[in-house]
């Protein structure tokens, strides 16, 4: 069983965009631009969809080379538990179609764009410093 109603993305640096899915077809959709070096694990375990980035950059690529990554969910249209997203740097957007019970979200740098309806109004964001 593909469902899941919590979501949980870790990384260092790469662009997060959910948006609801607009398809007819059944099950939620992830598109992901990686490269050799930082890929994605994509599961699901105990009702929660897990993406984990693995970075195998050496110490001068991670300071001195920029990917353009990038995640990106389409969701069916629900209300979700948890969306908890840890990532350094990047860009995260989320769309105002999608709902969500508590969001979580640490990062340091990159445009944040937060329009989810949020229900439970305890919306968490640690930036790291």
């Amino acid at each position: 069983n593909d469902r899941f109603d919590n979501i949980e993305i870790i990384g260092s640096d790469f662009d997060i965009n959910i948006y609801p899915k607009i398809t007819d077809d059944s099950g939620s959709h992830i598109n992901c631009v990686e490269n050799n070096k930082m890929k994605f694990d994509i599961s699901i375990m105990d009702n929660k969809l897990i993406i984990k980035q693995h970075d195998k950059r050496n110490f001068l690529e991670r300071f001195f080379d920029f990917y353009d990554l990038e995640i990106e969910l389409h969701l069916e249209y629900q209300v979700y538990n948890d969306l908890i997203i840890e990532n350094d740097t990047g860009d995260i957007f989320v769309s105002e179609y999608l709902s969500f019970n508590d969001i979580k979200i640490i990062s340091s740098t990159g445009d944040l764009r937060l329009k989810a309806n949020e229900i439970n109004n305890t919306l968490n964001f640690q930036p790291v410093l």
